[in-house]
């Protein structure tokens, strides 16, 4: 059906002059054959034609159930109608803030990861490592002039405290300023083979030392094993390993300045308190002998023993007597001189008694009487020797914590347990130089997109 229907659209374009040339034929029986042709041409034409109608209606139906979806949805079908045919046309033109991001994306991400990969890969100087790793210990010694469990301790600073010390120490502008003395770091972190950009430089304050020692230096501190381990760089191996061994060096100096001052502290401490004991002591002497000069006796404790002994002795006489006398009276008369003799001994004997008790303890005599009896006294001088005696094991117990500490200080209690000496490094580990162009890539690129999705959501909501 192809070929007749191009048949039929040359007779169209070749108009009434089309007759003359089919009578030119060699044949004129074509003619009936395009007489037919020509109808059956004008009958698919036709349907055709209604085939296209119905399509052009069902596309209208689709198209306004399309454009009713849009406008749903916020969009303008015109204006993407209008947007195709100019893209169909090759009028598109893009958005200038599109071109914006575009250029940041190339100037602020591409361009600069593109430098820092070369120059990490090209420029930037190997670096060395040297690693040392040591602990702070402690040795532990009982003390042999211990007396009454009152013995002060000497050295007693833990060495934990002690390790946090040395790794801060290790971070801190005092172990610049102290290695500095032994080394110079402006010639170990400017040799002639180091980079622009992690060489040191010159004339530097001393923060900016401080803080480019700390990038090369790093110190971890494990406080599970109590372990100080530190990693130092440099643009040469032997200056990385001749700044580790400074550094166990001046490490080993400080632990032996911390348990100095520990038991200078701790000797001084056990002086103070046998300087406290002591006046203590002699504060309870002096007011003990001035109680056995107002009494005029040496201990209220004997005279009491001996009185005790004396009014035992003067009632096993009187009862003695007694005995006698009853034993007289029975085959004497009263008046007898012999009764009257032991009647005077025994009163004599009563009296006696009476006033040994009285001198032993007043009873219920008077105020004056009891202070001067031997029980008032017995009773202060008891509670002025204990205090004497409590005093005395004091300063026993200070002086024997003096000669601890002293004994304690003259031997080495805290030191440095190297276990890991400082190592020489054969090939250079650092700098990651992959790594670190990543890593700039990344962070370029992600401070890239936070701040077009801060564009557009700014856009968003105007």
């Amino acid at each position: 059906m192809k070929k007749p229907c191009k048949f039929i659209s040359q007779i169209w374009r070749r108009g009434p002059g089309f007759e003359s040339m089919a009578i030119n034929e060699p044949e004129a029986s074509n003619v009936g054959k395009v007489s037919g042709l020509a109808e059956n041409g004008n009958r698919r034409s036709s349907e055709i034609a209604g085939k296209a109608n119905a399509s052009r209606k069902l596309a209208v139906v689709a198209g306004n159930a399309v454009s009713a979806r849009l406008r749903h949805a916020g969009l303008d079908p015109m204006q993407l109608v209008r947007a195709r045919s100019a893209a169909e046309e090759g009028q598109v033109k893009i958005p200038l803030r599109h071109r914006w991001m575009v250029l940041g994306f190339v100037f602020g991400v591409l361009l600069p990861a593109i430098v820092v990969t070369v120059y990490m890969v090209f420029i930037a100087a190997d670096q060395y490592h040297s690693r040392t790793a040591f602990a702070v210990r402690t040795i532990e010694n009982a003390g042999a002039t211990e007396l009454l469990g009152l013995v002060v301790q000497g050295g007693g600073a833990s060495t934990t405290s002690d390790s946090y010390i040395i790794s801060d120490y290790l971070q801190s502008q005092a172990v610049v300023e102290d290695i500095s003395k032994t080394l110079d770091l402006e010639a170990i972190f400017n040799r002639s083979n180091s980079d622009w950009y992690f060489a040191m430089g010159e004339d530097l304050p001393i923060e900016d030392k401080v803080e480019y020692w700390n990038t090369m230096v790093d110190v971890n501190y494990d406080a599970t094993s109590g372990l100080i381990t530190i990693e130092t760089r440099a643009f040469a191996p032997e200056d990385a390993t001749a700044i580790a061994d400074a550094l166990v060096e001046i490490s080993e100096r400080l632990v032996n300045r911390l348990a100095d001052k520990a038991h200078r502290e701790s000797i001084r401490f056990a002086k103070q308190e046998v300087a406290r004991a002591e006046a203590r002591l002699k504060i309870y002497r002096k007011e003990l002998l001035q109680y056995r000069e107002e009494t005029q006796e040496i201990s209220p404790l004997e005279n009491a023993r001996i009185t005790v002994e004396l009014i035992a002795s003067l009632e096993q006489e009187l009862t003695k007597n007694q005995a006698e006398l009853k034993t007289l009276k029975q085959y004497l008369d009263p008046q007898s001189p012999q009764i009257r003799i032991l009647e005077r001994q025994i009163l004599s004997l009563e009296e006696q008694i009476s006033s040994e008790r009285q001198r032993l303890g007043a009873g219920n005599g008077t105020s004056d009487v009891a202070r001067r009896s031997i029980s008032n006294r017995l009773a202060s001088y008891e509670e002025l020797e204990v205090e004497r005696e409590f005093a005395q094991k004091a300063y026993t117990a200070a002086l024997a914590g003096l000669e601890n500490a002293r004994a304690e200080a003259d031997s080495k209690q805290i030191y440095l347990a190297v276990s890991l000496h400082p190592s020489l490094s054969e090939d250079a580990q650092y700098p990651y130089r992959l790594l670190s162009s990543l890593t700039v890539f990344l962070l370029l690129f992600g401070v890239w997109l936070v701040c077009v999705l801060t564009f557009y959501n700014f856009r968003d909501r105007r």
